[in-house]
């Protein structure tokens, strides 16, 4: 899904009392341990290096409630597949709320707040790869402008991987 970045949309309404700053690898250490994995903090360790990723959430409690990125670069795909993006692109991806915190507004608040982050960092579109099966991701996004730009399907067979666009 795509949506055209304009100063619009720069407003980031806080109905949650919450605060949502960038996070550091601690701040993954209190998430769900059944969520950020040995192998998922592996990643997170490898995205911190690489400065175009950019991790924002919300800690209630000394919990990790709410986490999500934005990257400048690149959009990783399943499969290890990654969409290398445009100069005016940035790109969302893995959000990720903790069971007991959800249905409380997080999600809108944390997407419509990094919207604003990729239009400071000068960028004109925001790319989002959903699950077609998401169904609460897909209404949120849909909500703030998303609009359906290209489908992709994933087809493995043994151990070949191909991506194909539609």
């Amino acid at each position: 899904m795509e949506k055209v970045l304009t100063s619009g949309i720069l407003e980031v309404k806080n109905n949650t009392g919450y605060i949502i700053r960038k996070l550091t690898f601690d701040d993954f250490l209190k998430g769900d341990a059944s969520y950020f994995t040995k192998i998922k903090l592996a990643d997170i360790k490898k995205r911190l290096i690489d400065k175009t990723y950019i991790p924002y959430g919300i800690v209630i409690n000394n919990k990790l409630a709410y986490s999500a990125w934005i990257s400048l670069d690149k959009l990783p795909l399943p499969y290890n597949f990654e969409l290398k993006l445009n100069e005016d692109e940035g790109a969302l991806l893995d959000d990720y709320c903790m069971p007991e915190f959800r249905r409380r507004g997080l999600h809108s608040y944390v997407l419509n707040f990094r919207l604003n982050q990729l239009y400071k960092y000068g960028k004109k579109r925001s790319i989002v790869v959903i699950l077609t099966s998401n169904y609460p991701a897909l209404k949120a996004e849909t909500k703030v402008g998303f609009k359906t730009k290209k489908k992709f399907i994933i087809f493995k067979i043994f151990n070949k991987k191909t991506i194909r666009w539609k």
